[in-house]
């Protein structure tokens, strides 16, 4: 694939409800955490069973919601404690009074950056570090969240075109009229360029076998 860019790189975030005796993840190892989740495969669910994999955490995942508006309304409800993961501008846009009242308590990021609403919420990278096995699933994982929105042209695409569409991506990124309808419409805008999504992408393609099997290994088995 020839990579164009990547709209937003927003990290996902675990967050739980202001009610929640957990209010840091520090306090998610030792008391359990009811989270919920659209279903086993789902990121939503993926996320906790890393956490509890990597940190030690005690997340139990609550599957078989809808959608993300049923989660949300599952935690106002107390049903479950907290969400196994969505990005934080998702957040912001579907339940702006509980974010702008700080009801939603944010745990964790994973990303290759920290949202800047969060600079208080450590990233997994972080909470792993000095683990060279744990740092290697962390980074791992961390890409392919940072790189989840992208924009790619076939293959045969000629290198040429290729560099007018990264070019046009770029200049979109920065248009006022397209920021503001952005805004307008609550959605997220924080690009990475074509050659910076390339070089992603091929760390990604380039992960050691080991490491591909030690993430599985975290991800868990969502039948059980």
């Amino acid at each position: 694939m020839k990579w164009i860019g990547n709209v937003s790189q927003s990290p996902n975030v675990t967050a739980v409800w202001h009610t929640s005796k957990v209010a840091t993840i520090e306090d998610a190892k030792v008391r359990e955490v009811l989270v919920g989740s659209t279903g086993a495969s789902s990121p939503d669910a993926q996320m906790p069973r890393v956490y509890n994999a990597l940190l030690g955490t005690r997340f139990k995942v609550v599957t078989g919601y809808a959608g993300g508006a049923q989660i949300n309304l599952a935690m106002e409800r107390g049903e479950v404690e907290g969400r196994g993961t969505n990005t934080w501008p998702s957040y912001k846009a579907t339940m702006p009074d509980a974010v702008r009242e700080k009801k939603l308590v944010p745990l964790v990021q994973i990303g290759l950056k920290r949202d800047p609403d969060l600079a208080d919420t450590p990233l997994l990278m972080e909470l792993v570090a000095g683990d060279p096995r744990k740092e290697a699933v962390a980074r791992f994982l961390s890409l392919t969240t940072a790189i989840s929105r992208p924009l790619a042209a076939p293959p045969l695409v000629p290198a040429e075109r290729v560099e007018v569409l990264r070019r046009a991506f770029d200049a979109t990124m920065k248009d006022p009229a397209f920021l503001a309808e952005a805004e307008k419409l609550k959605l997220d805008v924080d690009p990475m360029g074509g050659s910076e999504v390339e070089a992603a992408v091929r760390q990604v393609l380039a992960t050691p076998a080991d490491v591909i099997a030690r993430t599985q290994a975290a991800l868990g088995d969502p039948s059980k």
